[in-house]
């Protein structure tokens, strides 16, 4: 990218690192036996801390059911622990199992190292604007993200005879 990028540039960019990480995120899931959908539960438990069941399942769009199956395969696996809610008896909180750094977390470690090399290469002004326009688009996904949740479940309707082929075909 030119010292010029322009706002489609720095779009395709965000839109490829997306992209990649979600691939590395399937690899990595894929060495320790487990499904893409587990790794993305357990970014947003260890970037919270902990999470009920029920905050878990707004975050990844997942129904009671189908978030108590996914906490229950991270249990399996270890990752993850059960604990009392603090305040509401009814609930429970879902943390990491140990505070050890996993394996997993290792590998992780050593990518956010090299990506702090890499903003460690840019001045403290281009770290701000960076930090200021990922914080934005964040804050623009999470609105997004409610408003469709908020407007019910996505219209199906289905293809005619003469719809183009979908881009996996």
């Amino acid at each position: 990218m030119s010292e010029l990028t322009t706002p489609a540039e720095l779009l395709r960019a965000l839109r490829r690192f997306g992209l990649e990480d979600d691939r590395l995120d399937a690899i990595v899931a894929r060495r320790f036996g487990a499904a893409p959908a587990e790794f993305k539960a357990m970014d947003h438990i260890l970037a919270t801390g902990g999470l009920t069941p029920g905050q878990l399942g707004d975050r990844l769009a997942l129904s009671s059911g189908a978030v108590t199956a996914l906490v229950d395969r991270l249990e399996r696996l270890g990752w993850v622990k059960r604990v009392p809610h603090p305040t509401d008896r009814r609930s429970v909180i879902v943390s990491k199992a140990s505070p050890k750094l996993s394996a997993g977390e290792a590998i992780y470690e050593s990518f956010a190292e090299a990506l702090a090399r890499e903003a460690s290469k840019m001045s403290p002004k281009e770290r701000a604007a960076c930090a200021r326009f990922l914080e934005a688009a964040a804050d623009i996904a999470a609105e997004r993200a409610t408003e469709l949740r908020d407007s019910g479940p996505a219209p199906t309707v289905s293809p005619g005879r003469d719809s183009p082929p979908t881009p996996a075909a």
